[in-house]
């Protein structure tokens, strides 16, 4: 993980907007918790994969974001893997259907701006060809713009202690701890974008999703 001096460097030399540690959405203590597979072992969980999908893969387009949660009975989110692609159509096809085999979710969300046109009609003959049929659902922004979307739904649960990452992870899991001390003024944003949806798709074992609550429930939550 970037360190504070290196991140406020960056922050200054590259957007010339330096951010003050006590004005930070996403503060550093916040993104130290770990975890260790130990001590899942004996918890129920529910898993969800999250995909922010990029318009392209060329120099300079955004990337295609997938984070993979484990869900517990106390609103725990255990991030077990993060990871920033390059992608075209029919790759993330083969992407979805590879996340699906190898960490086996409740459930993989698409973004909407992808889902209909580019993913739903390719993913369907893809599944017959191949016999792999996942469960992939369309994810809405809720009328939110991408940084209230993040805030939203990530910094009440980072700052109750209920989010943690994978010690010693290989994949991009340290951009995106950097992407969120960085936040709203990190140059990416898609690691984050794609964990936010956590809050859409998915729920704690014997809990509820977003779509089965009343809306009291749902009061009471936002």
């Amino acid at each position: 993980l970037v360190d504070q001096g290196l991140s406020d460097i960056y922050s200054q030399e590259y957007l010339n907007e330096p951010i003050d540690a006590g004005d930070r959405t996403f503060k550093w203590d916040w993104l130290q918790q770990e975890f260790i597979e130990d001590d899942l072992k004996f918890k129920a969980l529910n898993r969800y994969i999250m995909i922010d999908v990029a318009d392209s893969k060329k120099d300079g387009a955004d990337f295609t974001a997938v984070v993979v949660i484990d869900w517990d009975s106390e609103n725990n989110w255990f991030i077990q893997y993060a990871k920033r692609y390059k992608v075209n159509s029919p790759e993330k096809i083969d992407l979805i259907l590879e996340l699906w085999q190898n960490w086996k979710p409740n459930k993989i969300g698409v973004e909407k701006k992808s889902f209909e046109d580019e993913i739903k009609p390719w993913l369907k003959i893809k599944s017959t060809e191949t016999g792999v049929f996942p469960v992939v659902e369309e994810l809405e922004s809720g009328g939110k713009n991408k940084e209230a979307r993040i805030s939203g739904a990530l910094q009440g649960r980072f700052e109750a202690g209920k989010i943690w990452f994978k010690k010693d992870a290989l994949d991009d899991q340290r951009l995106l701890r950097s992407e969120l001390y960085d936040f709203p003024r990190s140059k990416n944003d898609d690691l984050s974008d794609a964990l936010a949806y956590g809050e859409q798709i998915g729920y704690r074992p014997m809990g509820k999703s977003k779509a089965q609550m009343t809306q009291t429930e749902k009061d009471f939550y936002e």
